[in-house]
């Protein structure tokens, strides 16, 4: 599994290269992994006085950190796009519209249909945003805005703490501060991974899927949002009754002149 996620697989187990040593015995570790494919380096065992336990001494060559990827998308301006539609809608003679669907209750045709999936889509289309995504790899899928935003002040308490080291108010907000980050990372991403493997339970290959996914780390390179979990509609008579009857409705809360917000 490591050397399928890019790790190499550095084996030294020879007397040579024994971690820990003593009088009676000796211990050899049994390997040491890197996933710095593209990037010299150098490893040796260094020995300290210290302990009987034998230090790893790793170094790169040279290591550039990967920028993380951006992604740019599309949505949609609610606010933009309510006002558009509540607009396109007082241009309408709701009493007179009324009357007519109401004397044609049982004979309403793809026509009608047409008009206002037309009307919708344009006023979707004319109130489209693009954005800017930074893409987290997938162990770091859970860090959000409200996390980052508590880092930042966090460190900015800590840069005052040491400027101003007399002073016990700042010194007391930085450590409540400090505590609430790492609480708060600690709940955040304990309901996020909860949230991921439940969603696979009873499933084996997503399950396994997910683990191989997780371990090796790779960005997703897509944000679409989950799906709804909404009834599917199939047919045209399943969606067509509740949406008509829900435009009904609003057509006779404007024709009774009765000012409604939706």
């Amino acid at each position: 599994m490591l050397q399928e996620n890019g790790y190499i697989i550095l084996n030294k187990i020879d007397n040579k290269f024994n971690t820990r040593e003593t009088l009676t015995k000796k211990s050899i570790l049994d390997h040491v992994s890197s996933n710095l494919k593209h990037h010299k380096f150098h490893m040796t065992i260094v020995e300290s006085p210290m302990s009987d336990h034998k230090q790893i001494y790793f170094e790169v060559g040279k290591y550039t950190v990967e920028p993380k990827k951006k992604i740019k998308y599309h949505t949609i301006d609610y606010t933009a796009l309510y006002q558009t539609v509540e607009s396109t809608y007082h241009t309408i003679d709701y009493t007179a519209l009324y009357q007519t669907v109401e004397s044609t209750v049982r004979n309403i045709s793809d026509r009608d249909y047409n008009s206002l999936e037309y009307m919708i889509k344009e006023a979707v289309n004319s109130n489209k945003i693009q954005k800017i995504k930074i893409q987290n790899t997938l162990k770091g899928d859970w860090i959000n805005r409200d996390i980052i935003e508590m880092i930042t002040k966090r460190n900015q308490l800590w840069s005052a703490s040491k400027a101003k080291p007399d002073d016990d108010s700042i010194k007391k907000e930085f450590i409540a501060l400090r505590n609430a980050v790492t609480e708060q990372i600690q709940c955040t991403k304990s309901s996020y991974y909860y949230k991921v493997f439940k969603a696979c339970e009873k499933k084996p290959f997503k399950m396994w899927k997910l683990i191989e996914n997780l371990a090796g780390n790779k960005t997703k390179m897509c944000s679409a949002p989950s799906k709804l979990d909404t009834e599917l509609f199939s047919k045209r008579s399943d969606y067509g009754s509740p949406f008509q009857g829900f435009q009904f409705e609003l057509l006779d809360c404007k024709a009774g002149k009765t000012i409604a917000m939706f």
